[in-house]
C-alpha cells in the first residue's frame, strides 16, 4: 500500500460536520480526493494531474530478470530491449517474452548500455570499464582511471563513442571497435559526469558534486558552456525537449537523521535562456522519459511509482507497481518500459484496454460510529460499483469483516459498526474526482482536566502539589500551598474531547468563600485566558472553566484550586540603626516573603539576608545585620512570592 508524501498531505481526508438537534449523535461526511487516492491501491487506474481517477495503461506485464537492480535500458539495432543490471554485473536482452542473460561481467554494476555498429556496449563499475559484447563474450574496449562509467553517448563523427566517468569527472572518446584508453575530450570540476545526451550537434552533460548542466561539443578545442548550477543537489536524469533544450530532474535526497524528507524538482532549460523550475514535490524522482504526447514520465524511488507531469507542472500518479524503485525508464512508441531496482524486474506498459479498473482505499477512521449512511462519488460515476468492510484495527487484517456485496453508488453502506472502514470501487469508463462516505456517531461530552494559573512576573517561590495527593484542597490534611500571582496573569485550561471536536470555553473568577463570578471570557476557543489581577482585590480566588463542544454536547465545568492574588508591595515596618547594628522588619499583606537583600553604599551587588529565625517563610520577618561604621547609606530590597518588589533606603543614625 502506498504511503502518502507530505506534498499531498494537504489533500488528505477532510471531515466535515454540522451540529444536530440531539447532543448524542453527529453526522460526518468523509470526502476523499487526490491525496487519499494516493494512499490506496490502484489496479488498472491512474490519477490524472487534475486529481481524477481515470483509466491507466492497464495492460501491464511483469517480466522477470535474474538480477536485483536495473540500472540502465536501451534498444538494440533490431528494436529489442537490453538492460544493464547489478549487483551481478549482467547484461540481459528481451527475446520473445523472456529475458536472456547475454553476459555476466567481472564488474558488479552495469550503469550504461548501448548498441553500436561495432556491437553492444556496457559501461561498468566499480572498475570503470567499457566492454563490447560479442556472442556471449566480453571484450574490454576502454579502461579508465575512474571507478565508474556512468553513461554512454555517440560521438559527433558517428563512429566513435563517448563515456562519462567519475570520480575525477571527465568525458572520454573511444573507438568501440578497438581496445585502449581513449582520449579525454572534456574535464569538469565535479565528482562525476552522471548523464550524457547527444542532441544533434550538441552534447549535454549532467554532473554531480556539484550538480551542473554543461552544453558542449565533443571537439576538444571548443569550450564547454555552463547552463545550470544545482550546487549540492543531484541531477539524476534528463531528456531532450525536441527543440534544442532539456527537461531534467534535480533531487535533494534529504536527511533522515534530521527528519528532512527527500524532494525533487522538474526543470526546463530552453535552447537559449535560463532554466525554469516547472514543478517541485517531496518525493525522490530518479528517472525521466518523455511520453509520446510530450508529457514527462518520472520514476520514483522509495515508492514504486511512475508519475506523469504535464509541461505546465501538474502531476498525477500514472502507475503504481507495488514493489521496488522505478530506477530506469524508456519510452518506445506506445510502449513504456520501467526498470525496477530492489526488485530486479522490468514492466512493460501498453495503452489502455477499455477503461476497466479498481481502487481500494486505505482504512478510514470512524470512531464511535453509531450507523453508516451512503457512499456516492463526484464526477462521472457511470458503471461504478462499491463494496465495504470494517474492523477495529487501523491496518486491515483477518479480524476485519468480509467485503460486502457490490452496490451502486448512492446506496446504503453495509458493514459492521467498527472504528475503521474501507471501501473498494470497480470502475468502467468513469472519471472520479471524489468519493464521499456518510456516517453518524455517538458524541462524547468534553472533559476539563485541569485549571491552573501562570503569572508574567513570578517570584522565585515555587509551589507544587504533593505526590499522591488526590484532594488538592488546602483545607484537606495533605493540602498544598496555593499559587500566587500578580499583575497580568493567565488562567490555563487543560481540556479535550474524545471526538476531536473544537471546544467552546468560558472562564470566570470568584473570591474564595462565595459571591459573584466575574467573567474573563465567554464561549471562546482559547485555552489560555488573560487575567489582569490589578483590577481585583488582593486575596484568595478561584477560577471556574466551563466547556462544551460545537455539537452541543453536555456542558461540563471544573473549579480550580485556590490562587492568591497579591499586588501589594512588601513594606519596611520597623527600622533601627545603632552603633553599626541594623535591625528591621519586613512585612507583606498579600503573600509570603520570598527573599530580602541588602546592599551598602560602595557595593555594586545585593546579597541575600537570612532572617533572625533563619528561614524566610512568612509574611513578617525580622532581620539584623552589622555594618561598618563608615557606611553612609544602605539599600534593602524585598520580594514576595508573587513577584512584587520594593526597595528601601532608610536613613542611618546613631
Amino acid at each position: 500500500m502506498l504511503h502518502i508524501k507530505p506534498i499531498l498531505a494537504a489533500l488528505s481526508i477532510l471531515i466535515l460536520h454540522a451540529p444536530l438537534a440531539s447532543a448524542a449523535s453527529g453526522t460526518r461526511v468523509v470526502h476523499q480526493a487526490m491525496g487519499d487516492f494516493l494512499e490506496g491501491e490502484l489496479d488498472g487506474l491512474a490519477i490524472a494531474p487534475t486529481g481524477e481517477l481515470i483509466a491507466a495503461p492497464v495492460s501491464m506485464e511483469r517480466l522477470f530478470t535474474p538480477a536485483l537492480y536495473i540500472w540502465s535500458m536501451a534498444l538494440d539495432r533490431e528494436g529489442r530491449l537490453i538492460a544493464g543490471t547489478g549487483d551481478d554485473g549482467g547484461v540481459v536482452r528481451l527475446e520473445g517474452e523472456e529475458f536472456v542473460e547475454l553476459v555476466q561481467l567481472e564488474d558488479q554494476l552495469v550503469m550504461a548500455v548501448a548498441d553500436t555498429r561495432a556491437g553492444l556496449l556496457a559501461g561498468t563499475g566499480p572498475e570503470g570499464k567499457v566492454y563490447r559484447i560479442e556472442d556471449g563474450e566480453a571484450v574490454e574496449v576502454l579502461t579508465t582511471e575512474a571507478t565508474t562509467v556512468w553513461a554512454l553517448a555517440p560521438s559527433k563523427n558517428g563512429s566513435d563513442w563517448l563515456a562519462a566517468v567519475g570520480p575525477d569527472a571527465a568525458v572520454i572518446r573511444f573507438d568501440p571497435s578497438d581496445e585502449g584508453t581513449g582520449e579525454t575530450v572534456t574535464e569538469v570540476d565535479a565528482s562525476v559526469v552522471r548523464r550524457l545526451l547527444r542532441d544533434d550537434e550538441q552534447l549535454w552533460m549532467a554532473t554531480q558534486g556539484p550538480s551542473l548542466i554543461m552544453q558542449s561539443s565533443d571537439d576538444a578545442d571548443r569550450p564547454d558552456r555552463l547552463r545550470f548550477d544545482g550546487q549540492e543537489m543531484e541531477i539524476p536524469d534528463m531528456v531532450s525537449d525536441g527543440q534544442g533544450g532539456l527537461w531534467f530532474l534535480v533531487l535533494n535526497p534529504g536527511d533522515p537523521e534530521m527528519l528532512e524528507p527527500p524532494s525533487s524538482s522538474l526543470f526546463h532549460l530552453p535552447a537559449e535562456g535560463s532554466a525554469e523550475r516547472i514543478w517541485r514535490g517531496e518525493m525522490a524522482l530518479m528517472s525521466l522519459a518523455m511520453a509520446p504526447d510530450g508529457a514527462l514520465l518520472a520514476g520514483e524511488i522509495g515508492d514504486s511509482r511512475v508519475h506523469r507531469i504535464s509541461t505546465e507542472g501538474r502531476i498525477g500518479l500514472w502507475r503504481d507497481f507495488g514493489d521496488g524503485d522505478a530506477s530506469a525508464l524508456l519510452v518506445d512508441g506506445d510502449t513504456t518500459w520501467v526498470g525496477s531496482s530492489n526488485l530486479g524486474d522490468i514492466f512493460r506498459l501498453t495503452p489502455p484496454g477499455g477503461g476497466r479498473g479498481s481502487f481500494t482505499s486505505a482504512a478510514i477512521a470512524t470512531p464511535a460510529v453509531q450507523r453508516f449512511g451512503r457512499l456516492w462519488v463526484d464526477g462521472s460515476g457511470d458503471g461504478v460499483r462499491f463494496s465495504t468492510r470494517s474492523g477495529m484495527r487501523a491496518e486491515p487484517d483477518d479480524s476485519w469483516s468480509d467485503w460486502s456485496g457490490w452496490k451502486k453508488v448512492g446506496e446504503q453502506i453495509q458493514a459492521p459498526l467498527a472504528d475503521y472502514i474501507q471501501y473498494r470501487l470497480t470502475v468502467e469508463s468513469a472519471q472520479i474526482t471524489g468519493v464521499n462516505l456518510a456516517w453518524a456517531r455517538r458524541d462524547h461530552a468534553p472533559r476539563i482536566h485541569d485549571v491552573s494559573f501562570t503569572s508574567n512576573n513570578p517570584g522565585d517561590y515555587e509551589w507544587s502539589e504533593p505526590e499522591g495527593n488526590d484532594n488538592p484542597d488546602p483545607a484537606s490534611a495533605n493540602g498544598y500551598a496555593p499559587a500566587v500571582v500578580h499583575g497580568l496573569a493567565q488562567v490555563v485550561v487543560s481540556a479535550g474531547d474524545l471526538d476531536g471536536d473544537e471546544l467552546s470555553i468560558s472562564v470566570e473568577v470568584q473570591r474564595d468563600g462565595g459571591g459573584t463570578w466575574f467573567p474573563l471570557s465567554r464561549e471562546e476557543l482559547a485555552l489560555r485566558v488573560d487575567w489582569d489581577t490589578r483590577q481585583f482585590e488582593d486575596g484568595t480566588w478561584r477560577a471556574r472553566a466551563s466547556a462544551h463542544d460545537l455539537d452541543g454536547a453536555t456542558l461540563v465545568e471544573l473549579i480550580s484550586p485556590p490562587v492568591i492574588v497579591d499586588n501589594s508591595m512588601p513594606r519596611l515596618a520597623k527600622f533601627d540603626s545603632r552603633e553599626g547594628l541594623l535591625s528591621f522588619r519586613i512585612e507583606d499583606s498579600g503573600s509570603r516573603l520570598a527573599r530580602v537583600e541588602f546592599r551598602p553604599a560602595g557595593s555594586e551587588r545585593f546579597r541575600r539576608l537570612e532572617p533572625v529565625d533563619g528561614v524566610v517563610d512568612g509574611d513578617r520577618e525580622d532581620f539584623q545585620i552589622q555594618i561598618d561604621a563608615s557606611t553612609v547609606a544602605v539599600w534593602i530590597r524585598a520580594t514576595d512570592v508573587a513577584g512584587n518588589e520594593a526597595v528601601f533606603a532608610p536613613p542611618l543614625g546613631d
